[in-house]
């Protein structure tokens, strides 16, 4: 599937990023027209969270990103995932 980051630099709480990923996912839910058919998108979200989950290095926050991705997709997609240090298990 396709990736994509979002970066919000205004949030004062990680569930303040947990709404807005919550937000997108509700979007992503209603079937897309397409040639006639209906097709059924699904989403699934990690969550990184500056300085709690990684310095400055940036990679490091996208690869924390991606490993919590995993954890929402394996949990039924349509979901988020915040990254967990038990993510490096």
């Amino acid at each position: 599937g396709d990736e994509f980051i979002i970066v919000l630099n205004e949030i004062t709480e990680p569930q303040d990023a947990a709404q807005v990923a919550q937000k997108i996912i509700d979007a992503m839910v209603e079937p897309v027209p397409c040639a006639g058919k209906d097709l059924k998108v699904t989403m699934s979200s990690g969550i990184t969270v500056y300085p709690t989950h990684g310095d400055d290095d940036v990679q490091a926050l996208m690869k924390k990103a991606d490993m919590a991705m995993y954890e929402a997709k394996s949990a039924g997609r349509n979901a988020y995932s915040f990254f967990a240090s038990s993510n490096l298990d």
